[in-house]
């Protein structure tokens, strides 16, 4: 279900992390080298473990190295090479448990069908709120480890708890895509 606006979170990202193991972390995939610096902050600040990567390939690498670690994929959907969501099709079925945000200024454009996305991938757009991101990675993070699949099973495609869509926030801290 695709909603318009999500509802602010007051619980505090770090509250999120209640749950999760110590190693558990945020995969934080953008080309934009300013933008990946400044969201990984923001996550190393609320507690959150992050593993950054400049692209598919080193986000694909980075599973390869800690994926069970790995609770929550932060992705820019428009990149060069694989986008974001072909990126998040593979990374969910490598680790059927993680959460997904797909983040990005280029959600209208043609050529990106999010009736292929699954259900309970969260999107933002670009420009946000940091606050805004840091509640919807925290929200997704809850939802990640409540809805967790036993190792071994996997999660059927567009199955799952609904898919948040945000609007821009006139608030906006960050620029991009």
């Amino acid at each position: 279900m695709l909603v318009g606006q999500m509802p602010r979170n007051n619980t505090p990202a770090s509250e999120a992390l209640e749950g999760l193991n110590r190693t558990s972390g945020v995969l934080l995939v953008d080309d934009e080298p300013n933008i990946r610096r400044a969201l990984g902050r923001a996550l190393g600040a609320e507690g959150y473990d992050v593993i950054e990567a400049g692209n598919a390939a080193g986000a694909l690498a980075a599973i390869d190295r800690h994926g069970s670690s790995i609770h929550v994929l932060v992705t820019d959907l428009v990149m060069p090479g694989m986008h974001g969501d072909q990126l998040a099709k593979i990374v969910s079925q490598r680790l059927p448990n993680v959460a997904v945000l797909l983040i990005s200024g280029y959600f209208a454009l043609r050529g990106f069908d999010s009736r292929t996305w699954q259900q309970d991938w969260a999107t933002l757009a670009k420009p946000f709120d940091l606050q805004v991101f840091l509640d919807v990675v925290g929200t997704i993070a809850r939802r990640s480890t409540a809805n967790a699949v036993p190792e071994g099973e996997s999660r059927p495609f567009g199955t799952g708890v609904e898919d948040a869509t945000l609007a821009r926030s006139p608030n906006s801290r960050l620029s991009g895509k």
